[in-house]
C-alpha cells in the first residue's frame, strides 16, 4: 500500500466512454502528468486506494480517456469513480528560471 502523503490527487473519474471500457478523466490542470505516466491511483468516495495500471491514454476534448488493465466493459468503468492520483515522484522535475 502507498503512502497517502506520497500522492497528489490531479483529477476525477467522470464515468464510462463507450462499452469498451474506458473511462473519461478530468485532468484538474493541463493534464501532462496523467498523459506521462501510466501509475495511477484511484480513491473512491468511500474506501481504499487502489493502483491502476493504464494501458493507453487518449485526449477528448477536456478529458481524458484512459484505458485501464482488467476494465473491460461499461460496468467496470462506470464502478471505478472517485480522484485519480499519481506518485510525487513522478512528476517532472520543475527545473530552474
Amino acid at each position: 500500500m502507498v503512502n497517502p502523503d506520497e500522492l497528489l490527487c490531479v483529477g476525477r473519474t467522470n464515468g464510462a466512454y463507450g462499452v469498451r471500457g474506458s473511462i473519461r478523466v478530468v485532468p484538474f490542470e493541463g493534464g501532462e502528468v496523467l498523459a506521462q505516466t501510466r501509475r495511477w491511483f484511484l480513491t473512491p468516495l468511500r474506501g481504499e486506494t487502489v493502483p491502476l495500471e493504464v494501458t493507453s491514454i487518449k485526449v477528448h476534448g477536456n478529458v481524458l480517456l484512459a484505458t485501464v488493465a482488467g476494465c473491460d466493459s461499461k460496468e467496470k468503468a462506470d464502478a471505478l469513480r472517485g480522484r485519480i492520483s499519481v506518485l510525487r515522484a513522478d512528476f517532472p522535475d520543475p527545473g530552474e528560471d
